[in-house]
């Protein structure tokens, strides 16, 4: 049986369910994201309280490894209860890895926050992964 859509495999080495932002008195955490994809051409999105923030369409060709530190500044926060997505789809890909950091302003890595793996040759599957995200 499927852990999702009709052939996509999810594997979990590390799944919080929400994650806290010290954004206030100096502070400045962000989370960053790593995705890792094998196939011709990864689809996939990634937004916050329903605003995109990142896609395979920012990018002139398909790459292998992607990243992303959000948020890039105070703007892109809307404000202090979100939850982020990250959609993926198996149209043209048959694999990702998903690696989310929480980081503080320095760039340390405090802890991770998703470790897990995913696999599907079913073009119509796709998985949105969430977090909840809280910022002080």
């Amino acid at each position: 049986m499927a852990d999702f859509g009709k052939n996509g495999t999810r594997t979990v080495s590390k799944n919080r369910l929400d994650v806290t932002l010290r954004r206030s008195g100096g502070n400045a955490d962000f989370l960053h994201y790593k995705l890792a994809a094998r196939g011709a051409h990864p689809v996939f999105s990634l937004a916050s309280n329903d605003k995109l923030i990142w896609s395979d369409q920012d990018f002139p060709a398909p790459q292998a490894n992607y990243d992303r530190k959000w948020p890039g500044d105070d703007s892109e926060l809307d404000g202090s209860d979100m939850i982020n997505t990250l959609l993926l789809s198996f149209f043209t890909a048959v694999e990702y890895k998903l690696v989310v950091e929480l980081c503080d302003k320095a760039g340390r890595v405090l802890e991770t926050v998703k470790d897990i793996d995913y696999t599907s040759d079913e073009p119509g599957d796709s998985f949105p992964e969430m977090l909840n995200v809280f910022v002080e």
